[in-house]
This record gives C-alpha cells, sequence and structure tokens, in this order.
C-alpha cells in the first residue's frame, strides 16, 4: 500500500472520528436530557405512586374501621333483637296469662249474669204484677175521682142556687133598702135575642126589686178577664131584656172567695162583689161604694 492511499484512509479514519465524537457529544447531550426527563417522570411517578399508596392505605383504613363499626352495629342489632324477643316472649306470657284469668273472670261474671238476669226477669215480672194492680187501682182511683170531681162541679154549679141566690133579697135589702118580700128571684136565666134569634145570653141569678135589677154572675173562681167579660155582657141586657129598659140596673159577681185586688177592681168598675161571710154571701165592698146603673 503507498503512502498516499494510506494518508487518505487515515484522513478518512480522522474524519469518521471527529463525527464520531461529535455525534457522541450529541448523543451524549441527548442522552443527559433523557436521562434528566426520565429522573424527573420516576421521581413525579414515585410521588403519585406514594400518594397512592397512602391514598389506599388511608381507605384500606376507613373500611376497617367501617367493617369494625358494622360489626359492633351488628352485635348491638342482635343484642336489640335478642331483648326485644325476650321482653316479647314475656308479654306472651303474660297476655295469656291475663286473658286466661280473663277468662275465668268473665265465665264469673257470666254465672253471676245468669243469676242476675234470673232474678231481674224475676223482679220484672213481680213488678209487672204489682204494677198491673197498681194500675187498676189507679184506674179506678182515676174513675172515683172523675166521678168525685162530677158531683163536685154539680155542687159549684147549684152554688147561684144554694148560696148566692137566697142571699141576694138581703144584700138588695142591705144595698138599696129593697123590702124582702118585693123581691123576684130567677136563676139560670136564658134569654134569646128579639131580633137576632140566634144570639142567646145566659144570666146566672136575676134579682127584680121594684125600680131596680140586680143581674148576677157567680164563678169558682174569678179573674179579671172573667169581670171583663160579665161587663161586657151587662153592656147588652136591654136589648135581652126590653122590659128593663126603664130599670135601673145592677151587677154583681160572687164565688166562695174573692181576693181583695179583684174585690177592688170590681168596685171601681161599679160592681157588687159578693163572697163567703157570716151570713154566707156576704157584700165585700169598701165603705162608700156606690154601684153603677148599667
Amino acid at each position: 500500500m503507498n503512502d498516499f492511499v494510506l494518508e487518505q484512509r487515515v484522513s478518512t479514519v480522522e474524519t469518521n472520528l471527529t463525527r464520531l465524537e461529535r455525534k457522541m457529544d450529541i448523543y451524549g447531550k441527548d442522552s443527559h436530557e433523557h436521562l434528566t426527563r426520565l429522573e424527573d417522570w420516576l421521581i413525579q411517578y414515585s410521588m403519585k405512586t406514594q400518594g397512592f399508596i397512602e391514598e389506599s392505605q388511608r381507605w384500606r383504613q376507613s373500611m376497617e374501621e367501617s367493617r369494625l363499626k358494622s360489626e359492633q352495629e351488628m352485635r348491638d342489632l342482635r343484642q336489640i333483637v335478642t331483648e326485644n324477643q325476650q321482653r316479647t316472649e314475656q308479654g306472651f306470657k303474660e297476655l295469656r296469662q291475663n286473658m286466661a284469668e280473663s277468662q275465668e273472670r268473665l265465665a264469673e261474671s257470666q254465672e253471676k249474669n245468669d243469676i242476675g238476669f234470673k232474678e231481674l226477669r224475676q223482679n220484672m215480672a213481680e213488678s209487672q204484677e204489682k204494677n198491673d194492680i197498681g194500675f187498676k187501682e189507679l184506674r179506678q182511683k182515676i174513675a172515683d175521682s172523675r166521678k168525685e170531681l162530677g158531683q163536685i162541679s154539680h155542687r159549684l154549679g147549684t152554688v147561684v142556687e144554694d148560696l148566692v141566690a137566697p142571699s141576694l133579697p138581703r144584700i138588695l135589702r142591705e144595698t138599696i133598702s129593697c123590702p124582702n118580700e118585693e123581691v123576684l128571684i130567677n136563676v139560670r136565666v136564658r134569654r134569646r135575642h128579639p131580633i137576632e134569634k140566634g144570639k142567646v145570653l145566659e144570666i146566672d141569678a136575676i134579682a127584680d126589686c121594684g125600680h131596680y135589677v140586680l143581674f148576677n154572675e157567680t164563678k169558682s173562681q174569678f179573674t179579671p178577664e172573667k169581670v171583663k167579660a160579665f161587663l161586657e155582657k151587662l153592656a147588652k141586657v136591654r136589648e135581652y131584656f126590653p122590659e128593663y129598659q126603664s130599670h135601673q140596673i145592677m151587677g154583681c159577681i160572687a164565688s166562695l172567695y174573692l181576693d181583695q185586688s179583684l174585690i177592688k177592681y170590681a168596685g171601681r168598675q161599679g160592681l157588687l162583689a159578693l163572697a163567703s161571710g157570716e151570713y154566707l154571701m156576704t157584700c165585700q165592698n169598701v165603705a162608700g161604694f156606690q154601684w153603677k146603673n148599667f
């Protein structure tokens, strides 16, 4: 091999070596950068991995705590269920005992009720029998009472004949100095209207003494309303008794008893007020009474 060729080869080798050195420098720099990047990535990866590990450890710890808590809750729940079951069993036991006692008391009460209802039915039967007898006696007493009331009513209806009418001559004699032998008494007088034949006027008693005529109204009990009704009747007597047109007409009310207020009221209306007294029917008007000519 000649020197020229050798020099060329040496020059080529040197050139290649120079290139190789430059490439090595470039590769060294790139490798450094890559290694630096790789190291940074490894550091970041390690940090993230460590975070994951710590998070995983915390999760495991939380899960363990939850498991322990759940186990404790399950134990507590089983304890509660056991206690509730025991109380329920005790309650059912007491309930069965109470039901047995209640049935026993119910049987006793039923027996007592049967006896009581039997006695009640017997008492009701006896009471019904007594009531029937009592109602029978009551109906008889009512019938007797009605009979007595009828008799009393009949006797009250004849008061004007039994008490009032015989006293009128004396009343007239004391009031207007009418001689007793001149008094004409009529009781239960019914007079039909001379024109209107459908109308009738009833007067309990009429005492005729000369120029005076006394019209009497007798009631078992007088009220101001009944006095007013009698005054209205007196206002019509001349229509029904035309024979008394020229007479002086007097009015009087009579009863076994008259209240003082009613006597005063009748006196203000010009009516004589007669009630039972020393001589059977006695004039009850106050001193100075002036009778009215109706």
